[in-house]
């Protein structure tokens, strides 16, 4: 897998960041070793009206949302995808700072990073086992 976020999404300086995550886990399936990596440590299930989201605990971990009324293969790509909105932050300093804020004019090209990475992680870690997690540990799964 050619993996190059920082060519596709030239605008994004995050997106270089995105590339060294993904090359660092190459051959690393430990999925809630990269999630805690990128600082998430919580995932929740509940009825939302979006298919989920990223919210920050007051000690600056992220916490990702996933909406139980999706499939579980919808579940996995909005894992994926909430994972990629982590790279807006710099997680050097706690609570993580924002490099790039969502608006109006990025919102739609940051949206489309997101589901890029997502899918490049997706098909690195094996969204088979992404699915099969959410599937039979939904409470146990992080």
């Amino acid at each position: 897998m050619d993996i190059n976020m920082a060519n596709e999404f030239p605008c994004f300086s995050f997106a270089s960041e995105a590339d060294k995550f993904l090359s660092m886990f190459k051959n690393n399936k430990d999925v809630v070793f990269q999630l805690r990596n990128r600082h998430i440590y919580k995932v929740k299930f509940m009825e939302l009206i979006s298919s989920g989201g990223l919210g920050i605990e007051e000690d600056g971990n992220f916490f990702v949302f996933l909406n139980d009324l999706l499939t579980e293969e919808e579940m996995a790509n909005t894992l994926g995808h909430e994972l990629g909105h982590t790279f807006h932050f710099d997680l050097s300093v706690i609570p993580p700072t924002v490099i790039c804020e969502l608006s109006e004019q990025n919102e739609k090209e940051i949206e489309k990073f997101c589901d890029r990475f997502s899918e490049l992680w997706l098909e690195q870690v094996g969204k088979e086992d992404i699915v099969c997690r959410i599937k039979n540990e939904r409470q146990l799964i992080f």
